[in-house]
């Protein structure tokens, strides 16, 4: 339940906690946030540093978000460079805001490895309870795609999630099927045109 480099909650202890805070929230009619962080060009340090050394980045990463954070929040390690933050209870939309530009900040400070300085920088993505989804997988879910399109951003950002950020989604999922059984079916083909 608990991964093994930061001691954070896994991904399967993360669902178990962020279902019972959901819970809570629904009983209470309270709203709630989820975060999902993804670092900025951390593959870049495995390749420099190697992986033992990366790992203490990672690890420190992991110290700061806890930090940053109020005792009931909940912080998850999924899986490489990607962290979940719940946030049980929040009063308005713009306190997960708050939180995503009070976690970046502290992600931000340098960090330390073998005599060189590290600047990291990380995407947000950010849904929340119960707009945005009622269960722990389509919160998950939606989190991540509004990260992926903070990632595009290239900076270091946040971003809530949309319902227009899944239909744009979902379309180029559609466009990439058509064109790949296009390509396979032999129904393309190049027209030439004068340019007088």
């Amino acid at each position: 339940y608990y991964d093994a480099l930061t001691a954070l909650p896994n991904r399967c202890l993360f669902k178990s906690l962020l279902e019972q805070a959901l819970s809570a929230a629904l009983r209470k009619r309270s709203h709630g946030a989820l975060l999902f962080v993804d670092l900025n060009r951390f593959k870049h340090i495995n390749e420099s540093f190697g992986h033992t050394p990366a790992d203490s980045i990672l690890e420190e990463v992991a110290r700061r978000l806890s930090t940053a954070l109020r005792e009931e929040d909940i912080v998850a390690r999924l899986g490489g460079d990607e962290f979940a933050i719940a946030l049980p209870e929040i009063s308005r939309r713009e306190h997960a805001g708050n939180v995503a530009k009070k976690v970046l900040a502290a992600v931000a400070q340098p960090f330390f490895l073998e005599g060189h300085e590290i600047l990291l920088s990380a995407s947000f993505g950010i849904s929340i309870f119960p707009e945005d989804g009622r269960d722990s997988e389509t919160l998950l879910k939606n989190a991540d795609v509004a990260m992926v399109r903070a990632k595009k951003r290239g900076t270091s950002s946040h971003l809530f999630y949309s319902q227009e950020m899944n239909r744009r989604s979902f379309e180029q999922l559609k466009l990439e099927g058509g064109l790949r059984r296009a390509i396979g079916r032999g129904e393309l083909h190049l027209v030439y045109q004068p340019q007088l």
